[in-house]
């Protein structure tokens, strides 16, 4: 057994008997704080011990609730010595996750660990910790990592919004629900596995190709593999992006700085253009100028732009490669198992027999190769 081995399953032993406090109190609150725990913390450890699962009690199929956990009572003491040990546990993991970068389910635990650890903590208290986190991680680039099977483990995220562009409170290290089952969305409560998510790509996805469409001046790009259906180029400029027709795209339809600004907003990054054949992807992500942000779309993908890279759990790279734009996959519909047409991006279809209920279905000859149905 290496070091690493030993102090993940330490750090395992030491969740298992803040658990047993908790199972001692018994009340709400603490339940709520247990049932988290184990789904976002225990389970992913488990797996980066090679251990198997040995927590199946009652309460374990359970979704967490959607409020926040409140002080825990009597059995496992103050608010405040809950919240110390977690504070414990987050620290201890994510140090042991900074070593560690290979194992995604040790990022998936820290992350959790610290939600917890900085929901309870004392408001004079969390300024310091958050930045004790933040200081740990110093040397991380800011990246999303794809969990197998699992959420979006994200490493110091700078800007994350909601649809209506409101901020929503980070952490140093935090993991977005991927599924869409999470109760406390976007942050993911471990519903992915009590749900049996996949991320497995369906071999019948759409092909990950690039069609050319040449006008006089410009050159429009579009791979439908990636496209989302956002539809913001069909309902910005109609007379060149066509929905539900063929051509798609017709280049003369409009002038040259429409069809620009509208290849620059296209979400996904299915859009680029050329120029005397010449492909302007610099100047399609603004030069690298765009600010590293996160949106959380309404009943949609994340939308990720600036320069976050988008990295396999597999692979990890830290630094990363940063990517300048993109949308991430984000499921929704209730209590099925998905499997995922392509493992990051999301092009408005599933495998679901759900409909994101807002959402209206863009071109008909895309079949899909990822995420949600729109």
């Amino acid at each position: 057994m290496t070091d690493v081995d030993g102090a993940v399953r330490r750090l395992l032993d030491n969740t298992d008997d803040l658990l047993a406090n908790l199972e001692q109190a018994g009340d709400d609150a603490s339940r709520s704080v247990g049932v988290r725990l184990r789904a976002s913390v225990v389970g992913p450890l488990q797996q980066a011990a090679g251990t198997p699962a040995a927590h199946d009690r009652a309460d374990h199929d359970m979704p967490p609730s959607s409020e926040p956990a409140g002080p825990a009572s009597s059995g496992s003491g103050s608010a405040v010595q809950l919240g110390d040990r977690l504070w414990e546990l987050a620290r201890a993991a994510t140090e042991l996750r900074c070593q560690q970068l290979e194992v995604p389910e040790l990022g998936e635990a820290a992350a959790a660990l610290q939600d917890l650890a900085l929901g309870l903590a004392d408001p004079s208290a969390k300024e310091s910790r958050v930045a004790e986190l933040a200081a740990l991680q110093a040397g991380a680039a800011q990246q999303i990592q794809a969990v197998p099977d699992g959420p979006f483990l994200v490493t110091n995220p700078e800007r994350l919004y909601d649809h209506l562009g409101v901020p929503i409170a980070t952490r140093p290290l935090m993991v977005l629900c991927r599924c869409g089952e999470s109760g406390i969305k976007p942050t993911c409560d471990g519903a992915c596995h009590r749900i049996g998510f996949s991320t497995a790509k369906d071999p019948n996805r759409v092909p990950d190709r690039r069609d050319s469409y040449v006008g006089q001046s410009v050159t429009v790009l579009d791979n439908r593999g990636t496209c989302q259906h956002s539809g913001r180029c069909t309902d910005r400029l109609a007379s060149v992006f066509h929905l539900g027709q063929e051509p798609f795209v017709t280049p003369s339809g409009g002038r040259l700085d429409e069809i620009v600004r509208a290849v620059r907003d296209c979400p996904s990054g299915a859009l680029s253009y050329a120029m005397d054949t010449a492909q302007a992807r610099e100047q399609v992500d603004y030069a690298g100028q765009r600010e590293p942000a996160i949106e959380v779309s309404k009943d949609g993908p994340y939308r990720v732009t600036g320069g976050i890279a988008l990295v396999d759990a597999a692979a990890p790279t830290w630094p990363a490669t940063p990517a300048r734009r993109g949308s991430t996959m984000r499921c929704a519909g209730a209590g099925i198992r998905r499997t995922s047409r392509s493992a990051q991006g999301c092009t408005g279809t599933s495998t679901s027999p759900t409909r994101c209920p807002t959402r209206r279905r863009r071109r008909p000859s895309s079949s899909g190769a990822a995420g949600c149905r729109r």
